[in-house]
């Protein structure tokens, strides 16, 4: 087999802003509020705001463990620190683990379609569609990526400041009072899904090969979670002093709360502009989980190029989100109760752990054990200019 030769692709920080951006932000801006009120009603906007500033550290985990690995894709950061066989196994589960962030993604793409614009529509058919526009990006590498996703950025957040304009109108401010009345231990368990979506961050790992300003890419990181835990906790608040306690009843309450836009009864019915909006969003975060999820598993299977698997990953990710969950009652009580913690896992308990343990080893771009650097955007997930490497980074014929 011949191996992948990659374009020269690079990531400029601005890029890494805006693709972190959308890996978090289509699906967390819509479901999340309600998840966080079932444990800390209208207290739920202090829930995010509190774990904004770890999901800002949380990325700098990321990018730490990155940094330490110039040039490796994450999967042979695994292998390196890991050892062969271990470091394979955990590949495997981590693939496993974003193949099924993918596919819950897209479940929750059909159900906001079908819940908001187009009822009679069968599943597969909306994710079917979606999910074609996500893969014939993904196909087209990072770089494709990241420039759709700049196009699409100023929409997107134009869309939300405006939609928070417009609800100030509606607001009522004693929705929120008395402040903390859920207590603390409600609010620290609300705590937890905002910060495993925040989280998603980690796949700056399968980006970092192709940054091309590592000290521009700190910052973008962290800027990407400030901003989108920023706009979270602003969305959240807005969505709790329209509806009041009832937020954590609607399975989307900021489209609910979209509904009740009436400004001179002339600027209303706003639902199918900002429908339109999060569905571009969620297309570019779909691209962005198959995008990794070919990666991660051309790596996990030591496959030198990535593309040929972009098809199949997207039809079993297709198959995965109808088959996994009957219904969208489902669908919310797993990624209320058991996905944050699962994402958790893979985001901060194994990252935090394979960094310590490349300290300890003295593997890594400061110690032994690690390839020499390649120049920024030499390669996309793994193959080098030369062909000797495949996808995730490591030299043919290294662990």
């Amino acid at each position: 087999m011949i191996p992948y030769q990659p374009r020269n692709e690079q990531v400029s920080p601005r890029q890494l802003f805006v693709l972190l951006f959308f890996t978090i932000s289509p699906t967390t801006v819509l479901a999340l509020p309600a998840m966080i009120g079932q444990y800390a009603g209208h207290d739920a906007w202090l829930a995010v705001a509190l774990v904004t500033l770890a999901g800002a550290a949380v990325v700098r985990l990321h990018l730490a463990l990155a940094h330490r690995f110039p040039g490796q894709g994450w999967t042979d950061i695994h292998r390196l620190v890991l050892g062969r066989w271990l470091g394979s196994v955990v590949n495997l589960l981590t693939w496993g683990w974003v193949l099924l962030t993918a596919a819950v993604i897209a479940r929750e793409f059909g159900e906001f379609v079908v819940a908001t614009v187009l009822p009679l529509t069968p599943l597969v058919v909306i994710q079917g569609t979606a999910l074609g526009l996500a893969m014939w990006v993904a196909r087209d590498g990072l770089e494709v990526l990241a420039r759709v996703a700049e196009l699409l950025f100023p929409v997107i957040a134009a869309s939300f400041v405006f939609l928070l304009v417009l609800l100030l109108p509606n607001i009522d401010g004693r929705a929120i009072l008395p402040l903390l009345e859920s207590g603390w231990g409600n609010l620290l368990r609300g705590a937890v899904p905002p910060l495993a979506w925040l989280g998603e961050t980690v796949l700056s790992l399968v980006i970092h090969p192709s940054l091309a300003d590592w000290d521009g890419a700190r910052r973008a990181g962290s800027a990407a979670v400030l901003v989108v835990g920023g706009l979270l906790t602003l969305l959240t608040l807005g969505t709790i002093l329209v509806l009041g306690d009832t937020a954590a009843l609607f399975t989307f309450p900021l489209f609910a709360a979209t509904r009740t836009v009436s400004i001179a009864d002339f600027i209303e019915r706003l639902e199918p502009l900002l429908t339109t909006v999060w569905v571009g969003g969620l297309v570019i975060k779909m691209g962005v989980w198959i995008f990794a999820a070919s990666i991660t598993g051309a790596g996990a299977f030591g496959v030198d190029d990535y593309r040929p698997l972009v098809t199949p990953i997207t039809a079993l990710v297709l198959a995965l989100s109808i088959w996994l969950f009957p219904s969208s009652l489902e669908m919310t009580d797993f990624l209320a109760r058991t996905w944050p913690f699962l994402a958790l896992l893979f985001q901060v308990v194994l990252p935090a752990a394979v960094l310590l343990l490349a300290l300890v080893r003295g593997v890594g771009a400061r110690g032994a054990g690690c390839p020499s650097p390649e120049p920024a955007g030499s390669r996309v997930g793994g193959a080098s200019p030369s062909g000797a490497a495949r996808p995730g980074g490591a030299p043919a014929g290294g662990r």
